[in-house]
C-alpha cells in the first residue's frame, strides 16, 4: 500500500507539474525498495540439476527492483493511445490471476480479478474517443501493482517457468522498453529521452485508427498470454 501510494502520488506531480527523469526514477526506486523492505522479492528458483532450491540472495533483490521499475515504465510506455494500456493490463491481470488461483493463492487471484474488473468498467470511458485517461499516475500504478503482485504471488519461490505468464502477457510493453533503449542509444541519444517511435505511434502514422491499434494489441496480448499459460501449466 505504501509503495503504491508513493508511485501514485509521485506520478500525480508529474501529471500536474512535470518531473525530470531522475525525479521519476527516484520515485519508482523508492516504491520498489519499500516493497523489498516488506520481504517481497524473488528469493529462490528450483535447481535444474536437482530437487533443491537455489537461493538467490542479493541477486534476487536486484532482479526484483529491476523487474518492478521495468514493468512500471513498460506499462507507461504503451499508454500513448486511448484504451491501450488499460486493455493490455486487463488481459494480463486475468492471465496472472489464473496462475495465482491454480497455485492456491486465492487472495491475490481475487485482487487481480478486481483490478481487471475495474479496468473493464474504466475502458468504457477510456476506449477511443476517451473521456477519461490514465495519466502517468494511473499507468505507472497499474504497472507497479502488476509487477509487485507477480513477485508476491505464485512466483517468488517457483521455477523460472513460473514467471512465463507475466513475461509473455506483458510481452508488448517489455519489448517496447528494450527496443526504445536500443533505438535511442543507436541514435546517440539518452535511453530515457522521450520520442514518438513506439509501435503504436508508427501504426498511427501509417493510417491505423486508435481503435484498430488497441484491438490489435489486445489480440496479441491474448495470444502471448495463452503461450505463457501453456508453458506454466503444460510443461512438465
Amino acid at each position: 500500500v505504501i509503495g503504491s501510494s508513493i508511485i501514485f502520488f509521485g506520478m500525480m506531480l508529474d501529471d500536474k507539474k512535470g518531473l525530470s527523469v531522475l525525479q521519476k526514477f527516484s520515485i519508482q526506486f523508492t516504491g520498489a525498495f519499500v516493497v523489498i523492505m516488506t520481504g517481497t522479492a524473488f528469493k529462490a528458483i528450483t535447481n535444474p540439476f536437482g530437487d533443491d532450491m537455489l537461493r538467490l540472495g542479493w541477486i534476487g533483490i536486484v532482479f526484483t527492483v529491476i523487474w518492478i521499475v521495468g514493468i512500471t515504465n513498460a506499462v507507461n510506455i504503451i499508454d500513448g493511445l486511448d484504451g491501450l494500456a488499460a486493455g493490455v493490463v486487463m488481459i494480463s491481470s486475468i492471465s496472472i490471476s489464473l496462475v495465482a488461483m491454480f497455485k492456491g493463492n486465492l487472495s491475490l487471484s481475487l485482487l487481480l480479478f478486481g483490478i481487471s474488473g475495474t479496468l473493464v468498467a474504466f475502458l468504457i470511458y477510456n476506449f477511443h474517443p476517451a473521456r477519461i485517461i490514465l495519466g502517468d499516475s494511473g499507468s505507472e500504478l497499474l504497472g507497479f501493482l502488476l509487477a509487485v503482485i507477480s513477485v508476491a504471488g505464485a512466483y517468488k519461490t517457483a521455477t523460472l517457468l513460473s514467471i512465463a505468464v507475466p513475461l509473455f502477457t506483458l510481452g508488448i510493453p517489455i519489448t517496447e522498453v528494450f527496443t526504445s533503449i536500443l533505438r535511442r542509444l543507436k541514435a546517440g541519444n539518452s535511453p530515457f529521452k522521450y520520442d514518438t517511435e513506439h509501435i503504436h505511434y508508427m501504426l498511427l502514422r501509417k493510417g491505423w485508427s486508435q481503435r484498430k491499434i488497441a484491438i490489435m494489441y489486445y489480440f496479441v496480448t491474448f495470444f502471448l498470454s495463452a503461450i505463457g499459460l501453456y508453458i506454466a501449466f503444460g510443461v512438465r
